[in-house]
């Protein structure tokens, strides 16, 4: 008989679902704790506090402080994904490229613009050693689907996108505009601003690797 070997998430192991799922009050928590310091920084004890829950219920359902770090991220990324699926459903796909990419990052934007705390997450997320970002991507194989490399190669092979840079620089580029887009808005901008600077962006990239 071969030895199981045991995830960093009790959910999985156990075959149930995402506890945070229906704790909402551990979910807050969290998610404030963590948006607002690094994991290393993050106080197990300081959560468990706020939502009013010990610890015995706690281990019940988790295993450790990793555990529901990957918990929470596994809900923002599902609630965000559910959030453009309906949005990008309910507009025409567009073949350009650029288009697309204009119609993503208006999506993440307004996704970002519901909820604070979700810039300040992935920032700090952004901010974790390589190895850290590499445990939490792996416990979530499902949800690293290359979407973006997709887009890329589709728009190489239909002759969208300028061949003076190997396929690998394109994409690091367009993910790096992509992944900070939040830094060329501020809060207090009305949705026709966040749009207007959404386009500023593409068209700099439109300008910068189009054909």
């Amino acid at each position: 008989m071969g030895i199981i070997m045991k995830s960093l998430i009790k959910f999985k192991d156990k075959g149930k679902a995402n506890p945070l799922a229906e704790r909402q009050d551990l979910m807050e928590a969290a998610f404030t704790h963590f948006s607002h310091v690094s994991f290393n920084e993050a106080s197990l004890n300081a959560i468990l506090q706020e939502a009013n829950i010990n610890k015995g219920s706690f281990y019940y359902k988790f295993y450790d402080k990793m555990d529901l770090y990957l918990c929470l991220m596994e809900q923002i990324a599902a609630g965000k994904v559910n959030f453009l699926t309906k949005r990008m459903g309910a507009v025409q796909q567009p073949d350009d490229i650029f288009s697309r990419l204009r119609q993503i990052a208006a999506g993440a934007l307004e996704y970002a613009a519901k909820e604070p705390r979700y810039n300040a997450i992935w920032r700090n997320f952004l901010s974790e050693s390589e190895e850290f970002k590499k445990k939490v991507k792996t416990a979530f194989p499902e949800l690293n689907d290359d979407f973006l490399g997709r887009l890329v190669d589709i728009a190489i092979e239909s002759g969208q996108l300028t061949d003076n840079y190997d396929r690998d620089f394109i994409y690091s580029v367009i993910n790096l505009y992509l992944s900070n887009m939040d830094s060329f808005v501020t809060p207090d901008m009305s949705g026709r601003e966040i749009i207007a600077q959404v386009d500023k962006v593409i068209g700099i990239l439109r300008q910068s690797i189009g054909r």
